[in-house]
């Protein structure tokens, strides 16, 4: 599979598919006054720094003043959770629902229970608290459903905080995953009316 990432969409193979979040902000469901370009560069090193850390490479000594803290954070949320983390970055896409996005984390947790720990979809995040984050965890959830017939995983938001703490906001509610499917009914018809496009 070919991917290449733009604004609105992914090229997957020569077809263009919406991204979650471009789907979700077309639908009114984001804020953007909070993506400044500071922000998303802040978000870009904090989420390299933590990949880096999950995969053994980290070189502390190489974080900025501002990065580090919430690093120690991610860092601290894995010990005191027991999380174990399977994957990062995960690309994932229906091509039938057409619709495709990044997930940041699959990782199991156990908080040291002897049964099989179960697998959570994990969002990290280094801004604010939005409401949107649960519908986008849904969306990653149901298109690990359509593409690894798993069935079920747990959902969550990890925010990482400027004073190296967390706050860890499992995401539980049925409704997401209807609230999901009428951004994407809703997105689709704004599509095939002309009233969105990918390319602007």
């Amino acid at each position: 599979m070919n991917v290449t990432a733009y604004q609105r969409y992914y090229d997957v193979d020569g077809a263009k598919v919406p991204r979650v979040t471009a789907m979700l902000e077309a639908a009114g469901l984001i804020n953007t006054r909070w993506f400044t370009d500071e922000a998303r560069d802040r978000g870009t090193r904090i989420h390299l720094a933590t990949k880096l850390l999950d995969e053994g490479k980290l070189a502390w000594s190489g974080l900025t003043e501002e990065e580090r803290p919430y690093v120690e954070a991610w860092a601290k949320f894995k010990e005191e959770l027991g999380v174990i983390v399977k994957e990062r970055e995960v690309f994932l896409c229906d091509p039938q629902k057409r619709y495709a996005g990044t997930c940041d984390a699959i990782a199991s947790a156990d908080r040291g229970t002897s049964s099989a720990p179960p697998l959570w979809v994990l969002d990290l995040k280094a801004g604010a608290e939005l409401p949107s984050y649960r519908i986008q965890t849904a969306a990653y959830e149901d298109m690990l459903h359509a593409t690894r017939h798993v069935a079920y995983y747990r959902r969550a938001a990890v925010h990482l905080l400027p004073d190296g703490k967390y706050r860890f906001r499992p995401h539980t509610r049925m409704q997401d995953y209807d609230d999901w499917a009428a951004v994407a009914r809703v997105i689709h018809l704004r599509l095939n009316h002309g009233l969105w496009k990918l390319d602007d």
